[in-house]
This record gives structure tokens, C-alpha cells and sequence, in this order.
């Protein structure tokens, strides 16, 4: 659990005494908070390539926005797919350009960035 979450988790035990709030906090579906984190972690480690909309970069990297490639990965493909990266050869490549593994990541950062891609794939 991300300290967000924590803190929030936290939060809602002492004010509200827990009950249902507490078991909200805990749920492991991206929210608006995670989203906004993984753009910070977009502009740190992606945008490089594939600007700062999403749009892509010429020679450099694929656009996401409306992208049926991401769209197709469930969330735990996505993050492998970022860890792992592609190779410019690969039969799957729009681009003939490498993606570069990202494997450096904390768990939190990668579920921050899912999250955010999710929303920039849907524009």
C-alpha cells in the first residue's frame, strides 16, 4: 500500500471510527490521486519519447492516445510491458524504434503510471 493510501486509511479509522470507509481506502482500483502521481512519472520517464500529450515523438515513440495496443494489455501486461520494453525488430512495432526497458521503478510508481496511461489512452 502506497502512503497515500496508508495515510488516507489511516485517517478515515480515526475520524470515522472505520467500518465501510476504511475497506474504500483499501480497494485496488486506480483513483484520481494515482493517476496524477503517474503523470509526474510519465514526465520523469516517458514524455522523453512520447511527449508530453501523448501524442508521440517522430522516430522516438509511438503515440498513446487512443492507442489499441495499450488498450488491449490488461494492467499487469501494461507494467510488464514497461519493465521489459520492445525491441525496434519486434514484429509488433509501429515505430521500428526500440522502446527502452523502464525497470527501475517502485511498485507504487508503476501502478501510478498505468493508472495515468489508462487516462491518456482514453482521450
Amino acid at each position: 500500500m502506497d502512503i497515500y493510501k496508508w495515510i488516507l486509511t489511516l485517517v478515515a479509522i480515526t475520524a470515522f471510527g472505520g467500518g465501510a470507509l476504511y475497506l474504500t481506502f483499501l480497494e485496488e482500483t486506480p483513483s484520481e490521486a494515482d493517476a496524477v502521481n503517474g503523470q509526474y512519472v510519465y514526465f520523469e520517464h516517458c514524455a522523453i519519447c512520447h511527449g508530453p500529450e501523448g501524442a508521440g515523438v517522430e522516430l522516438l515513440g509511438a503515440p498513446l492516445l487512443n492507442s489499441p495496443f495499450m488498450s488491449s494489455l490488461s494492467d499487469e501486461k501494461l507494467r510488464i510491458f514497461i519493465m521489459k520494453g520492445r525491441p525496434a525488430d519486434s514484429p509488433e512495432s509501429i515505430m521500428g524504434e526500440p522502446m527502452l526497458p523502464v525497470d527501475y521503478l517502485e511498485e507504487a510508481e508503476y501502478a501510478a503510471l498505468v493508472s495515468f496511461l489508462r487516462q491518456l489512452s482514453s482521450r
